[in-house]
Order: C-alpha cells, then sequence, then structure tokens
C-alpha cells in the first residue's frame, strides 16, 4: 500500500513538464508558490509507484465487474465461487 499522505498538498493539476537541463525536469503551473517543492518531488518519485497501482487496480476492477455481471445473470456456480474465493483470499 502506498502512503499518499506525503503527497498532501501536493500542486493542484494541470502541471505543465518540461526539460530543464539532463535529467532535470521543470513543473509550471499557474500556481506561483513554491511551498510545493517536496511534496511535488514525491509525487514525481513515485510516478512508477503509482502507475503501477492504477493498472493493478484496473484489472482488480475488471475481474470484480465481470463476476458482478455474472453473479446478476446467475451464471456463478458453488465451485465458481471458491474460485472466486481462492484468488481474492482472505478479508485483511
Amino acid at each position: 500500500m502506498i502512503d499518499t499522505d506525503k503527497y498532501e498538498g501536493h500542486t493542484p493539476a494541470p502541471w505543465d513538464v518540461r526539460e530543464a537541463g539532463i535529467n532535470r525536469i521543470m513543473v509550471y503551473t499557474d500556481d506561483e508558490g513554491f511551498a510545493y517543492e517536496e511534496v511535488n518531488r514525491n509525487l514525481v518519485a513515485d510516478a512508477p509507484l503509482l502507475l503501477a497501482e492504477v493498472k493493478r487496480l484496473r484489472k482488480e476492477n475488471e475481474l470484480m465487474v465481470t463476476y458482478l455481471r455474472y453473479m446478476r445473470d446467475g451464471e456463478l456456480t458453488d465451485k465458481d465461487w471458491l474460485s472466486v474465493n481462492d484468488l481474492i483470499g482472505e478479508e485483511e
């Protein structure tokens, strides 16, 4: 689980990101404040983790929607439910 508290107070969207030299980017916004620097760096640094989490959640959501449709249409058997339980595991 990603600790999203470290992104609290980030510069609101939209951002315009531009190259600012070798291995540097600058984030331009309509907001002229500089209080966001550290949280913005945290957000940029964690972008690959956040993207991976979005992809994982999309797969999970697709799975849930598929099973809800089967459930709605009465197509799930007891064996299917056991498979679902095996897939999602125990409650945390």
